[in-house]
């Protein structure tokens, strides 16, 4: 069997908006992909919740790539991808080895325990 056809076999095409196709794939649980790619809308808020939805289908040790991080179209910081894929970086920073930032940025997701230490200062209430 040639490589192509191997790769093909591996590829499922879902026709709808990412919003939808990635909530339906975190409700069904059946798959993890070792790539996800992202690079669908250019508004913060897409991205942002693209890259959340996205990273609990990521496999542990697998590679993101978020598309467009240096692309400034809107006058508003808050309509860009920047803004959405720091928050993501910052959230998530004790599960992300970042491995390029550039006009796109690469991670890897690695699983460690996440620390969280009380404040002496404060409650819950």
């Amino acid at each position: 069997m040639s490589i192509m056809k191997q790769l093909f076999n591996q590829v499922e095409i879902i026709k709808n908006n990412s919003f939808d196709a990635l909530t339906k794939l975190n409700y069904e649980k059946r798959m993890k992909f070792d790539f996800i790619y992202i690079d669908g809308s250019h508004f913060a808020c897409d991205v942002l919740s693209d890259a959340v939805l996205s990273w609990n289908l990521l496999k542990e040790d697998g590679i993101m790539i978020l598309d467009d991080y240096e692309w400034d179209y809107f006058v508003e910081e808050y309509n860009n991808p920047r803004i959405a894929i720091d928050s993501f970086l910052n959230s998530y920073q004790c599960q992300i080895e970042v491995i390029y930032k550039r006009f796109q940025v690469a991670i890897r997701k690695k699983i460690k325990e996440v620390t969280r230490t009380k404040r002496e200062d404060k409650s819950i209430n």
